[in-house]
């Protein structure tokens, strides 16, 4: 059963009372005979809205999810936390804000020789796609 608190406002005297849901808006009489009002409850409520995230380039489905991405990702959150790291621009509102889910979902590399590569030139045309373990050494350069 959950505790309400109560208060007398005349002599200012609290009292926490043991109530069922039903019975949590029972009158109630405080020592001095007035009658007590029921403090509202503090509870605050937080709901989590999936969103993509760019930075992340995966869907985000609560805060504990977006924390273990960013653990395997090996990067830390950076800016502002309440307002989130974008400066905003009022001419183009539209594009301030956290997009709807796309079905992508960041899955950590099975080892270090799984991870992937893909390398561009300098037109920003895809070249080719290496392993890591297949890139060349610093110096040598890709083919």
């Amino acid at each position: 059963m959950p505790v309400y608190s109560f208060v007398c406002e005349p002599c200012k005297n609290k009292e926490d009372f043991l109530r069922t849901v039903e019975e949590r808006n029972k009158a109630t009489h405080c020592r001095c005979g007035n009658k007590m009002k029921r403090v509202p409850e503090r509870f605050n409520a937080e709901t989590f809205e999936e969103y993509f995230d760019e930075g992340l380039n995966s869907d985000v489905y609560s805060k504990r999810h977006k924390k273990a991405i960013m653990e395997q990702q090996g990067v830390i959150e950076a800016g502002d936390p309440v307002h989130g790291g974008r400066n905003f621009d009022s001419k183009m509102p539209n594009l301030i804000g956290k997009q709807k889910p796309k079905g992508k979902v960041w899955n950590p590399p099975k080892s270090k020789s799984d991870a992937e590569v893909t390398t561009m030139n300098e037109k920003g045309e895809v070249t080719g796609t290496h392993k890591i373990d297949d890139l060349p050494n610093a110096g040598e350069g890709l083919k």
